[in-house]
């Protein structure tokens, strides 16, 4: 059985620009941040347009629900999220206040544990292994 085509190729052209739309919009953000603090949240732009062009391409072309090529896109895209609200927990603690510490350490975890399970996670099996 093979996935369907979601989405359009308009529809996916259009996610594929708009997406790297806000990777240059946040480029240029990073850059004109002038501290640790702004430049962690300007990078969100780069990290929701990493996350729209995927989409838009795994929309456009989607993957068998249990591929590794679908365990691996989800995997990218939960850790890209989980990094990120990491890193802004972190700055944002050193930098301004211990309350960014739980405001993106929260999401951070709950998202790096999805990652973590769905890592861990043998489709053949129907349930969680370990892997080395």
């Amino acid at each position: 059985m093979t996935a369907h085509r979601r989405i359009g190729k308009v529809s996916a052209a259009l996610g594929v620009v708009a997406g790297l739309l806000a990777c240059a919009l946040g480029v240029g953000l990073v850059l004109e941040a002038d501290s640790a603090f702004g430049r962690a949240w300007a990078s969100v732009f780069v990290v929701f347009g990493t996350v729209a062009v995927l989409g838009a391409v795994m929309a456009a072309r989607p993957l068998e629900t249990a591929s590794p090529a679908a365990r691996t896109s989800g995997l990218l895209t939960l850790l890209l999220l989980g990094a990120w609200a990491a890193v802004v927990g972190v700055v944002g603690a050193v930098e301004e206040s211990w309350l960014w510490a739980v405001l993106m350490g929260l999401p951070a975890a709950y998202v790096l544990w999805a990652a973590l399970r769905l890592w861990r996670h043998d489709p053949a099996a129907g349930s969680a292994t370990r892997r080395p």
